[in-house]
């Protein structure tokens, strides 16, 4: 197993070498010492270390704070600062670039041991926790194709028996109806009746193969877009419609009305399968967590644009998030279902997509009793 590697990152020579000689005794390895925030930004990327020893006073343009903040923006690398600093501002601006641990000068060789090794096993434990996040959410996200596909299949028995039917129908009454021609026995009446009845058959047969067609397209564009990683132009107002259209088999189970409020005219261009996500997990939340079965519920999606940004307000007027459960919503595995098999990941894939894909942002408002709101700001420009 590799040594784990420390960049030091502190303007004073002599305390950077020491610093690396106890580090040493302890089994690591330092593969760079630089004096500056322009150093640090060029080495870290270059030698990517296990964890980067940061005094916060560095001499140069810029400070060891600024330079984490720097550094952590452009790669996921544990940072522990060294500081003769004990001033509430200083760390105050520190905490934001959330480091992994402080060495208060002068420190003990077991200090600096303790904080590494504390460094590293949260590091690896949280790149364990991500990696397992994303396996969940892949398997989330695979379980809902399922059970898309097996709503499509269940959606389709329905136009596609009726035709069927209605094709037999009209088989058995031209194959009698051509008989009766055949032997000369085709009356007037006989005849009105076949074009009366032909008409009617037609017509329940043209109907029902035109809304099997619009299940289809509408699926097909949904399940295409959720394997598809790349952007595409589209009728925002559209494609709400063919995603409520995939949505059907679980909305006519209920007596909720869902209401779309957007222009014909409003495009974006995005990754629509990313999108199609976010709608379909807001509604399968206000199903799952917001109404009762017997609930009568009003569900409304209100898109507009404002400043080059596509601002979506999704609503529901259903139970409603205690203010205690109101700033959780969004964390990974947080559900008040388990009892019914909720994982807990629906509003944090939401919150993933909003802020990582589309790189925008959404806010929940909500009131016991008065209903749920998502208020969602995308950038037109992506």
């Amino acid at each position: 197993m590799s040594k784990p590697k420390i960049l030091i990152v502190e303007d004073s020579s002599i305390v950077a070498m020491s610093i690396q000689q106890r580090l040493e005794k302890f089994d690591y390895t330092v593969p760079a010492i630089v004096a500056t925030g322009e150093g640090a930004l060029e080495k870290a990327p270059e030698i990517n270390p296990d964890v980067i020893l940061m005094d916060i006073k560095l001499k140069g343009d810029i400070d060891g704070i600024e330079t984490a903040r720097r550094i952590r923006k452009r790669i996921d690398i544990p940072i522990v600062y060294l500081t003769a600093y004990s001033g509430e501002e200083v760390l105050q601006r520190a905490k934001l670039t959330m480091p992994y641990g402080y060495l208060i000068k002068p420190f003990t060789d077991r200090d600096l041991h303790i904080v590494i090794e504390m460094a590293l096993y949260r590091h690896n434990s949280e790149k364990d926790r991500s990696k397992l996040q994303e396996q969940l959410i892949q398997s989330e996200k695979m379980a809902s194709l399922g059970r898309f596909m097996a709503a499509l299949t269940h959606e389709l028995n329905t136009p596609i028996g009726i035709g069927v039917t209605a094709a037999s129908t009209f088989e058995r009454l031209t194959k009698k109806t051509v008989s009766s021609f055949e032997d000369n026995s085709l009356t007037k009446s006989a005849l009105e009746k076949y074009f009366s009845n032909i008409k009617e058959t037609s017509s329940i047969l043209l109907q029902n193969l035109n809304h099997a067609s619009d299940l289809i397209r509408s699926f097909k564009t949904v399940s295409v877009d959720q394997a598809n990683v790349e952007k595409r132009k589209f009728k925002v107002k559209t494609y709400l419609e063919d995603i409520l259209l995939t949505l059907k088999p679980k909305l006519k189970k209920t007596a909720h009305h869902v209401e779309i409020n957007c222009s014909e005219q409003i495009d974006f261009e995005g990754y629509a399968g990313a999108f199609s996500q976010v709608i379909t997990n807001l509604l399968m939340n206000s199903l799952i967590h917001g109404y009762e079965r017997s609930d009568k519920g009003n569900i409304r999606i209100d898109v507009s644009v404002s400043e080059n940004k596509l601002i979506m307000k999704y609503s529901d007027n259903g139970k409603g998030i205690p203010a205690e459960n109101l700033k959780l919503i969004f964390e990974p595995f947080f559900t008040t279902k388990k009892e019914k098999g909720g994982t807990g990941l629906g509003l944090n894939v939401v919150y993933n997509i909003i802020h990582e894909t589309f790189k925008g942002e959404i806010l929940c408002e909500s009131t016991v009793g008065e209903g749920t709101t998502f208020i969602i700001t995308i950038p037109l420009e992506i």
